[in-house]
């Protein structure tokens, strides 16, 4: 548990410990400046003096983990695409077969995509789809649609 709580995170740049109480984790092993530790007379002013440190790190901590997301977030948005279809849309929806030996069907030998129209959206990204070829009707997300 020592060796977690004073392991510096890669995001924040502190250890769990320095985030929770202001200063590192000691050790029995370490050594130490016993002047260091002490605190002054007053445990007002004391009380004070640890409530402003713990401050600034948690400030210092979120301010980090903003900066990380925004990081990721751009990271991971780069490939995503905004799609908006409206009821009416002719659109490819991905077919989802299996390969099955009994009923003779080969995955890769079958069509990816199919032409559908959308009949109705559910939410953001959910939309019935009605098949061209059989009218068999269905809900599919966004990703697995494409625009004619």
């Amino acid at each position: 548990m020592a060796a977690i709580n004073s392991a510096k995170h890669e995001v924040t740049g502190v250890s769990p410990h320095f985030a929770n109480f202001g200063r590192d984790l000691l050790l029995h092993t370490d050594l130490y400046a016993q002047a260091e530790m002490n605190t002054p007379e007053d445990p007002k002013i004391a009380r004070e003096m640890r409530l402003s440190t713990l401050k600034r790190i948690h400030e210092f901590v979120l301010q980090r983990i903003k900066k990380n997301h925004e990081k990721s977030k751009q990271r991971y948005n780069l490939r995503t695409r905004q799609v908006d279809f409206k009821i009416g849309d002719l659109v490819w929806r991905r077919t989802f077969t299996q390969s099955s030996k009994a009923d003779q069907v080969n995955k890769k030998l079958d069509p990816k995509f199919v032409p559908a129209m959308v009949k109705q959206m559910i939410g953001k990204n959910i939309y019935v789809l009605e098949d061209v070829a059989d009218g068999k009707q269905g809900r599919y997300h966004a990703k697995d649609i494409k625009a004619d």
